[in-house]
């Protein structure tokens, strides 16, 4: 997704939700970075969407609203996720359709929600507003 359109969505998940998540701050880090060189590829392997990806990291937008990348209980760093990302992982977790998966002892474990097909931005903006709304999450209440 591009920096700036994550940098929107995350301010309207502010707007929408923001007392569900932990205290946001305004990271002053540029949005977007590639775990890898990308000069160290060659450019016949490069595809049109890895090539994307790098113009998108290269982009210069500060000021997203993160959450995370606190100590955690052992003092090591979490890296800190866009609000966006913490609201598309609340959203699955609360409509998206249980999975599990079972051991070589046949125990159920639970696994990862899944959803139909990709969330999308506007998608997640729909289901916070539901979920913002009383009584009408799937947690219900009376």
């Amino acid at each position: 997704m591009k920096p700036r359109i994550l940098k929107k969505l995350s301010k309207r998940v502010y707007e929408i939700a923001g007392d569900r998540f932990d205290v946001p701050y305004r990271d002053e880090e540029p949005i977007g970075s590639l775990a890898y060189d990308f000069k160290v590829r060659p450019k016949a392997q490069v595809t049109a969407k890895a090539f994307r990806d790098h113009c998108n990291a290269m982009s210069n937008i500060r000021g997203c609203l993160v959450v995370g990348g606190g100590p955690d209980y052992w003092g090591e760093y979490d890296d800190p996720v866009t609000l966006f990302a913490a609201a598309k992982e609340a959203v699955l977790w609360e409509f998206g359709l249980p999975r599990s998966w079972k051991d070589a002892e046949g125990d159920l474990h639970p696994d990862w929600p899944s959803w139909p097909h990709r969330l999308t931005g506007k998608e997640v903006i729909r289901l916070l507003r539901i979920m913002a709304e009383p009584h009408q999450g799937r947690g219900g209440g009376e």
